[in-house]
């Protein structure tokens, strides 16, 4: 409570203000150990919201000081803010305290802070989180619930997620050869949702310099957030398929293949036959390998991940799916007309992927 009230104490003064002094005077309460209190005072910093505050449009103040300034054949501050100041039917003050209020350490802190040192000790604890998943190769969730639903959730939030053994396993940021950053912070991001049954808790395999496993319950104090539900698919491509004359099953029941659980996105079906799809956003080379080697599962692979060259069995979009290649792929997996399966007809639109 006691860091939470020095950092509030900065409301309404600068940033530069709160970054020159906070730091100090919260080490001064001497409750912990110094890296501990560095990290609350830069999650309370990160938390706070600061605005601009000037009496003068800051680049207006500029562009007329600056242009007065300009016209002087020596420097003088004073003559070139009064000259603005006339000009702009204000002070020389008020021209000065403008010119630069809209930099990053002049903007006036006006909140933004938890409103409890129970919402301040959670997001100090989601900070130290979110550091650790983003050195992670591999994280082991394991779920009181249905794990079919969270694997489509995470896998639309971008994630490798697949289920293992019976609990779910997400691929971290070091698992992966591109945009590692950007997948850290999905993973990050997500995290808070993966801990929303009370009975959860998750291992991290994280490399801190050395190989640690860190292990999160949902009894730690953090912010949870409610878990989305499935997103129903695309209108335009079911009705794409169903034009084309495909039933479209969205929640299909999961394929066991070995020690894994596949979770399909959803399942295309004609005549008695059935052809399972699933969207990867993001993948490893072992994933993709492990993937098509089982039968009627077509696999679509966003190719703004890729960096090497794709199995010739995989489905290539870039970040939006097209029905006609999907149809089309569909038809090569199922022996085209032999089986009951007819090539798409053409004219079908681009839609986004499921």
């Amino acid at each position: 409570g006691a860091a939470l009230d020095v950092a509030r104490s900065f409301v309404g003064r600068t940033v530069g203000e709160r970054d020159r002094a906070m730091l100090h005077q919260i080490r001064a309460l001497g409750a912990a150990e110094d890296a501990v209190l560095e990290g609350m005072a830069l999650g309370l910093a990160r938390r706070a919201r600061a605005r601009v505050v000037a009496e003068l449009e800051p680049l207006t103040a500029r562009r007329v000081a600056f242009a007065h300034a300009a016209r002087r054949a020596a420097p003088d501050r004073h003559a070139a803010l009064s000259a603005a100041a006339a000009e702009l039917a204000t002070t020389p003050e008020i021209v000065a305290r403008s010119l630069f209020a809209d930099r990053p350490q002049a903007k006036i802190l006006v909140s933004g802070l938890p409103p409890t040192a129970r919402a301040a000790l959670e997001a100090y604890n989601l900070a130290l989180v979110e550091s650790v998943l983003l050195r992670a190769e591999k994280v082991v969730v394991h779920l009181d619930e249905d794990l079919e639903p969270v694997v489509r959730f995470a896998r639309g939030a971008g994630l490798i997620a697949s289920i293992v053994n019976g609990a779910l396993e997400v691929s971290g940021p070091l698992a992966i050869l591109r945009r590692t950053t950007k997948y850290g912070h999905a993973l990050a991001k997500f995290f808070p949702s993966l801990l929303a049954s009370p009975g959860s808790w998750l291992l991290a395999r994280c490399v801190l310099g050395e190989v640690l496993n860190v292990r999160i319950r949902a009894t730690d104090p953090f912010p949870h957030r409610e878990r989305p539900r499935d997103r129903p698919l695309d209108r335009k491509l079911v009705r794409a398929l169903f034009e084309a004359g495909f039933a479209v099953h969205p929640h299909p029941k999961p394929l066991l293949h070995e020690e894994r659980t596949i979770v399909p996105d959803f399942t295309l079906e004609r005549d008695g036959r059935l052809l399972h799809v699933e969207v990867l956003h993001a993948f490893t080379p072992e994933l993709l390998a492990s993937r098509t080697t089982i039968p009627d599962l077509l696999v679509c692979v966003d190719t703004t991940f890729a960096s090497e060259d794709l199995p010739a069995a995989v489905l290539q979009f870039e970040r939006r799916l097209d029905p006609r290649e999907l149809l089309r792929a569909a038809c090569e997996r199922t022996s085209n007309t032999e089986n009951g399966w007819t090539h798409p007809h053409a004219g079908l639109d681009e839609v986004s992927t499921p």
